[in-house]
């Protein structure tokens, strides 16, 4: 009996005539040519969803999740921002601007900023005692995204072609104005008999600091204007500040400045323009102590050149002609980078650095179904390592689609979540983080936190559907009649479960996947079986076997009598809470002669 391998991969031509495969919820895993393994490629549900922790004080959208170099972890609800605990319980630090974007977090091992994309806005944590606060500093202003290196932060200046970076080993009290230089201030006090002249780097004196100068113009025997030209350090807003009359011309007195503007956390002066095209920067990100600006058409690497004026330069010869349609697609893992980019020839291909270069890792069955939504520039990626496998997850929040890249193998597989009613909806991850020794996702909906759990085969106890087409099954036009089909599947293994939250696992499909597929507490686990006659167009009502109960390893999952095609496309479905395998399939055809 012929075997049928699942080794082509899903997703491979926008056309179902073409390549009708498709997989939903399971992932490949391919195995060495010497591994003497029964099929070339076994596909292994995705993990389900186990709550860690409670529910947050303030039910809403996850807009980020964070592991601090300490371990720390923190996460935004709405607009809460909470420290999470090692038993995941929500500790709130303090809240940010509302909103429903994604917010960028990264710490440079003192402090933690918060950037949502607004111009000006920034919040830190002090790492060492959880405070919280605004930063003060008037030199920043506001990112979509933050990074570190090199004792930097950087960060791009929202919705132009620059980006710029912090002072080296910013503090919390340094971003928030505790202690800071003199940036620009008020005269309270023109003072009288001063001797009429422009002074140049006149010493300031008073306040809490040490080190300001300033230029001092005197007319009419008092002074008329002060223009800093050295901050100083350690002074704080509204410090009171005079000048010796010995530095203005010898005589006078009553000369007062009040510090009006301090700051320390940025110098003015650490704000570059993107030097390859005047295109906006989009998102910053980090690679290898390498500064990766990319733009809305075109992205460019800089490097750290030790220079004094600013500490970054641009690699000689690198420039790529593509830049980021979406902002928060942007994720990294196992030494490249992936977004979905955009250039000026079009956009909605999805990349992957390999060295300097950009490399397309998306089908054209991929690019066809994302170039079909609405909107893309809301797509949000991240990506996680488990089990050896390494995955980019990319989500459509308007379309409401999620996709997985398996890094290893190369192959896309879609992510859905199944409601009440079976159908189907986006991943409940909106953001991901490795916390306390567990990959941790926060919930789009309502801000909870679950771990990505192998050996969990719900989603915090709704049904997982799992569905795989298999490829065209065609003997040179010829009519073939298919006496019995017998999936390849790993049986045997239902558990019963104790608990059914919001599901007795008798969930529906909607009405792109057939009738139901059911594994209830009273019934053993069932694998579904659909197939179609007009070359992967449309589908015919599934029928149903046992999986069988625990232990019945041999259950043999078959069906018989399935009627004569020339183009026939199998498909196999299941939402069973049960470890599964699906290693193909074995037919015994019939060929004819017309």
């Amino acid at each position: 009996m012929p075997r049928v391998p699942l080794i082509g991969g899903a997703y491979q031509s926008r056309s179902v005539i073409a390549s009708a495969q498709r997989a939903v919820n399971l992932f490949p895993e391919f195995y060495p040519t010497d591994s003497q393994a029964p099929a070339p490629v076994a596909h292994y549900p995705r993990p389900g969803l186990t709550q860690k922790g409670g529910d947050p004080p303030s039910v809403g959208l996850s807009r980020c999740l964070y592991r601090a170099t300490n371990g720390d972890g923190f996460m935004v609800v709405e607009n809460d921002v909470y420290f999470i605990d090692s038993s995941f319980g929500y500790n709130l630090l303090g809240t940010i601007n509302d909103g429903q974007n994604p917010v960028k977090m990264f710490d440079n091992g003192l402090c933690v900023i918060i950037v949502d994309g607004t111009a000006s806005n920034g919040w830190v944590i002090d790492l060492a005692t959880h405070a919280f606060a605004k930063i003060t500093d008037p030199v920043f202003l506001g990112a979509d995204w933050v990074d570190y290196c090199d004792t930097y932060f950087v960060f791009n200046n929202p919705g132009t072609a620059q980006w710029y970076i912090s002072l080296s080993n910013v503090t919390f009290a340094m971003l928030t104005g505790v202690h800071a230089r003199v940036i620009s201030g008020s005269i309270t006090g023109a003072g009288t008999g001063y001797v009429n002249n422009t002074y140049y780097n006149v010493p300031l004196t008073g306040g809490s600091g040490s080190g300001a100068q300033a230029t001092v113009t005197v007319s009419g025997g008092a002074v008329t204007d002060v223009t800093i030209t050295a901050g100083g350090s350690s002074y704080a807003t509204n410090d009171s500040l005079s000048a010796s009359n010995t530095y203005l011309g010898g005589a006078g007195s009553g000369f007062t400045f009040s510090a009006t503007t301090v700051a320390i956390g940025f110098d003015p002066l650490d704000l570059v323009q993107k030097s390859g095209s005047a295109d906006p920067v989009v998102a910053v990100r980090v690679l290898n102590r390498q500064v990766w600006i990319l733009g809305a058409l075109t992205s460019e690497v800089w490097y750290d050149t030790g220079a004094s004026d600013f500490a970054f330069g641009a690699i000689p010869g690198v420039f790529l002609e593509h830049g980021i349609t979406a902002k928060n697609s942007v994720a990294k893992i196992d030494n490249c980078l992936l977004w979905l980019s955009q250039d000026r020839e079009g956009r909605g291909v999805v990349v992957k650095t390999n060295g300097y270069q950009a490399e397309r890792i998306s089908t054209y069955a991929i690019e066809a179904e994302i170039q079909k939504y609405s909107v893309i520039s809301d797509a949000i990626g991240f990506c996680y390592q488990q089990q050896g496998h390494a995955f980019f997850i990319l989500t459509f929040p308007t379309a409401d689609k999620t996709w997985a890249f398996e890094i290893a193998s190369g192959q896309w597989h879609e992510l859905a979540y199944a409601d009440l009613n079976g159908k189907l909806h986006r991943h409940r991850a909106s953001c991901c983080a490795f916390l306390y020794g567990l990959n941790i996702v926060g919930d789009w909906q309502n801000g909870r936190l679950y771990k990505l759990d192998p050996e969990n085969f719900t989603d915090n106890g709704q049904p997982i559907i799992c569905i795989r087409t298999f490829p065209h099954l065609i003997d040179d036009g010829s009519r073939v009649t298919y006496r019995s089909f017998i999936a390849d599947i790993q049986v045997g293994t239902f558990n019963q479960p104790s608990t059914a939250t919001g599901s007795d696992f008798n969930a529906d499909f909607n009405s792109d996947f057939g009738p139901p597929v059911t594994s209830s507490a009273s019934t053993l686990p069932e694998v579904s079986l659909r197939w179609s006659d007009d070359r992967g167009v449309t589908y015919g009502n599934a029928m149903k076997q046992s999986m069988g109960n625990t232990g019945e390893y041999l259950t043999s999952i078959i069906w018989n009598r399935l009627g004569m095609a020339r183009d026939r496309v199998f498909e196999v479905s299941w939402s069973a809470p049960v470890k599964t395998a699906l290693l193909g399939a074995f037919i015994e055809p019939m060929q004819h002669r017309t």
